[in-house]
């Protein structure tokens, strides 16, 4: 197969596609809180450091209960 050459085509954008999060940080508010299970506090760990990366106006806190691991939005 040959291919042809071609010259001076411009390169598009990036068009990024946002995966949407298992997580409802997008529908928080101030106040806002939701509990995970304690083995899946890893996965929720990594997720919240993206979120607040792309997010750098929001704040969370977490704290570990006896019903799991819950997380607050507080900014």
């Amino acid at each position: 197969m040959k291919f042809k050459l071609e010259k001076e085509i411009p390169i598009p954008p990036k068009h990024i596609i946002p995966k949407p999060s298992k997580y409802p940080f997008y529908k928080m508010e101030i106040g806002d809180s939701f509990v995970v299970p304690l083995n899946k506090t890893k996965p929720l760990r990594t997720a919240v450091a993206i979120y607040k990366k792309k997010h750098p106006e929001w704040a969370y806190a977490s704290r570990t209960l006896q019903e799991g691991f819950r997380i607050w939005r507080i900014r």
